[in-house]
């Protein structure tokens, strides 16, 4: 990164080692911060192409999750997705995934009611684009269902109705990766949690802390 440091701001080597370095600080989040924060900065000053701005954007993301900063995740991940919402269009798939992390930041900061209207009106879409067995589709539908079951204004009904989806869930993980896989074993205990809720008992931990009725978020667009 340093090699590059000297040339112009706007000098695209300059600009995509900044990109490399903040990479390379992954496993680091703490460290990679400040690059991250640095090259979104950069980009939005220099007027770059919003592919470039979305993917630094999306990186500061990761990072903001990576340290547990879920409030500050939230608004620039709304922003993500109406931004590729308004230039790429509902039907993209960088647009649905985009849709998709935003739903699992949601069910970390306990946003129930806006999970179920969000995942509602994206489903068909995802449906349509991806297709039923698609993972992410998948994940959509584990996560409305997972708004659901921790919504104490949920109805009987409602659960009952969840049991239903995530029993094809289910089905659908067990065909697709098989019966040892963790995406089969996280909707196992999903399965297991709706069905504890209809029994009248407690679901447990807060959805941000439970390892099976989880958010599922998609890898990085």
């Amino acid at each position: 990164w340093k090699t590059y440091l000297v040339r112009p701001e706007a000098d695209g080597r300059r600009c995509c080692s900044m990109e490399v370095l903040g990479n390379a600080l992954i496993i680091k989040p703490r460290e990679q911060l400040p690059v991250c924060e640095a090259s979104v900065a950069t980009f939005q000053r220099l007027g770059a192409p919003a592919s470039f701005i979305l993917s630094a954007q999306n990186n500061l993301v990761n990072c903001y999750s990576a340290l547990g900063r879920w409030a500050e995740c939230l608004p620039l991940e709304r922003k993500i997705y109406g931004e590729r919402l308004n230039l790429q269009g509902a039907k993209d798939k960088d647009t649905i995934r985009s849709g998709v992390n935003l739903i699992a930041t949601l069910m970390i900061l306990k946003l129930y009611s806006e999970v179920s209207r969000f995942g509602g009106s994206l489903l068909p879409t995802a449906n349509e684009v991806l297709g039923a067995d698609h993972v992410t589709t998948l994940h959509l539908r584990q996560n409305i269902c997972a708004a659901c079951m921790f919504d104490p204004a949920s109805s009987h009904h409602d659960v009952l109705e969840c049991e239903s989806i995530v029993k094809d869930v289910l089905r659908r993980k067990r065909r697709i990766f098989g019966a040892a896989h963790p995406e089969t074993r996280s909707s196992e205990c999903a399965l297991a949690k709706v069905r504890q809720r209809l029994a009248g008992g407690d679901v447990g931990l807060p959805v941000s802390e439970s390892p099976g009725l989880c958010f599922s978020a998609d890898l990085p667009t």
